[in-house]
């Protein structure tokens, strides 16, 4: 008996120290992946917040990117954003679905997250919001939960995601699909069997674990089994230079049969004829190889339709684009710097002033929320003078916080949506008006902007001119 305790308690304390190692070895592993991911993409020069990465603001109700918390703008983006200088995505206007799992319970499967396998919520250290782990072992597919049964045949995909190298072999594979549910309901989980063998958008990425390249990326359009056709390959590199070892911002498009894919900065895919009418995407998935021992971490998901014509916009006299800020700052992801580009060569045919207008959901302090919106007009007024050569006497600014929803701040599409900064080119455009269902300030007609911004803890308002 004393022999069998002694062996139990042998075997605890290795079990012990063998979660603590592997604990340990995950948090050193995800540290030096992304130890200098937000350093090459924000400016070096401004100072972090003070504030530990891994210390949550409690007050604030969200922890996605455009998070409202109070940040001082930036005081010089330049350098880091020539890096971007040639992106040139757009992402669609209409937000359908947006997810960084910041409702949902660390350790367990988002609700309504399709997998063959695990897909548990984490949060990273050094990382914003919450993250969905991928363990594509043994070729497990996982399907992202979608609330549209279509996204129409012109929209925008985009999504953050880095790999958790395995410890076995030198190299691992990861499938992305964009996949037609061919009639089914979007949340069909029978799906899971088949987005790989029917109608789908494949694009492979051979990975290499000791540096996060890639040996291989492939494209391809799969045709359903049974139906008349072969598979199609588009394109096929070896030797990409990029490091999924850290997190990477990837973005698709899809306008009519047009196929566009990139890569942070850098456009992959660019074909006309990749979409088959009849068997549009409405999915997106994951899978790995029979032989995948890696995990992949995917957060930030966005998919949105109406990708904008910029220039009628400019001539109907206003343009509202959802351009993205780190979370808490006033400091502009590089992602968003394609729609910015395309706003800003409308902005230099303007003859009169521009007004650029910063809006914010109603998570946290209204007071906060109209500082904060202040903040990053101005970057953005920064950005168009420093990077585009915008004269600087042209652009106005005004932040109106969480005065002036346009969708329904009780979802986190709507969140999206209300978070939004608008370009003012005729006074008489500038007339947002109250929606039902969706309480806000209306714009006065005088042209005199008066916002109402109730001090939530307080019960007090007050008018900001």
């Amino acid at each position: 008996m004393k022999r069998l305790l002694l062996l139990l308690t042998c075997s605890l304390f290795c079990f012990q120290i063998s979660q603590a190692q592997i604990l340990r070895k995950i948090k050193d592993k995800v540290n030096k992946t992304v130890g200098n991911t937000i350093d090459k993409t924000i400016d070096k020069a401004d100072k972090p917040d003070k504030k530990s990465p891994e210390v949550k603001e409690q007050a604030d109700e969200t922890n996605d990117d455009q998070s409202n918390k109070p940040a001082s703008a930036p005081s010089n983006t330049s350098a880091s954003y020539r890096v971007y200088s040639k992106f040139d995505f757009i992402p669609g206007n209409t937000i359908l679905y947006y997810d960084n799992f910041e409702k949902e319970n660390i350790g367990e499967t988002p609700e309504g997250w399709m997998t063959t396998n695990m897909a548990e919520v984490v949060e990273i250290e050094g990382l914003e919001g919450r993250w969905v782990t991928l363990e594509p072992k043994g070729g497990a597919v996982n399907i992202v939960r979608s609330k549209k049964q279509s996204w129409g045949d012109n929209f925008t995909i985009e999504f953050d995601i880095f790999m958790e190298p395995g410890s076995e072999g030198l190299s691992d594979q990861l499938y992305i699909y964009l996949g037609n549910s061919g009639g089914k309901m979007v949340s069909d989980e029978t799906l899971l069997n088949s987005i790989y063998t029917g109608d789908a958008i494949e694009i492979y990425f051979g990975i290499n674990k000791k540096d996060g390249t890639l040996y291989n990326l492939s494209s391809y359009r799969n045709v359903a089994i049974g139906k008349p056709g072969a598979k199609t390959k588009f394109s096929s590199d070896q030797g990409v230079a990029i490091n999924l070892l850290k997190p990477m911002h990837f973005s698709f498009c899809v306008q009519g049969k047009r196929l566009r894919f990139w890569m942070n900065e850098k456009k992959y895919l660019d074909i006309n004829s990749a979409i088959q009418p009849d068997v549009i995407p409405n999915l997106l998935g994951f899978k790995g190889h029979h032989n995948t021992n890696s995990k992949f971490f995917v957060s930030n998901i966005r998919i949105a339709k109406d990708v904008p014509d910029t220039r009628a916009e400019f001539n109907d006299g206003k343009i509202v684009s959802n351009l993205l800020f780190y979370s808490g700052t006033a400091k502009m992801k590089p992602e968003s710097l394609g729609a910015l580009y395309d706003i800003s060569k409308v902005i230099k045919d303007a003859n009169g002033p521009v007004k650029i207008i910063g809006h914010t959901d109603s998570d946290g302090d209204d007071a906060l929320n109209m500082k904060l919106s202040q903040q990053r007009a101005e970057a953005v007024k920064d950005l168009l003078v420093k990077e585009y050569k915008i004269d600087d006497s042209k652009l106005n600014t005004e932040g109106r916080g969480e005065t002036q929803p346009i969708a329904d701040n009780k979802t986190a599409e709507g969140k999206a949506q209300n978070r939004r900064v608008e370009f003012i080119f005729k006074p008489e455009a500038d007339n947002y008006k109250t929606k039902a269902g969706v309480s806000g300030t209306a714009t006065p007609s005088s042209g005199k902007m008066a916002i109402a911004a109730t001090a939530k803890n307080s019960g007090a308002s007050k008018k900001i001119l």
